[in-house]
């Protein structure tokens, strides 16, 4: 098998990078979705149960 070579052009920029393509993935198992991301028991929740910390959390990620 022939090497593989990447060069990178670390001063070339096509363009921004959108936030939006890095992202997380939250699978139905556990407690990942009812009491992790949607609780609407917790002191967090909002009006459509959902936890406000948890959503605060993954928004400043995007934002980065």
């Amino acid at each position: 098998m022939d090497a593989t070579t990447i060069t990178l052009h670390t001063r070339f920029q096509i363009g921004p990078v959108d936030p939006r393509i890095f992202g997380g993935f939250l699978e139905h198992m556990g407690r990942a979705v009812y009491q992790g991301v949607y609780d609407p028991s917790s002191v967090r929740a909002d009006s459509d149960g959902l936890r406000t910390d948890v959503m605060n959390a993954l928004c400043r990620r995007l934002k980065r």
